[in-house]
């Protein structure tokens, strides 16, 4: 195998790039995937994320209003 066919593996999608991602990605046990979806995430770990962006969404709102009104 030639030094060209390497890299070109390495191109593909979900291939490490280089040695030190290779090792996060087997070794540390590092995520390939940056996306997350809520839908398979345990149901106490959806329910913490859903509160947090409601508390998020809801402070915005509060911040809107209350500036309109001083």
């Amino acid at each position: 195998m030639s030094n060209h066919d390497n890299e070109n593996d390495y191109n593909q999608p979900n291939k490490p790039f280089n040695d030190a991602i290779d090792h996060l990605n087997t070794i540390e046990g590092n995520p390939m995937k940056s996306e997350t979806k809520m839908s398979q995430l345990p149901k106490g770990i959806r329910l913490i994320g859903y509160v947090f962006i409601a508390c998020f969404i809801l402070f915005i709102v509060a911040a809107l209003i209350g500036n309109m009104l001083y």
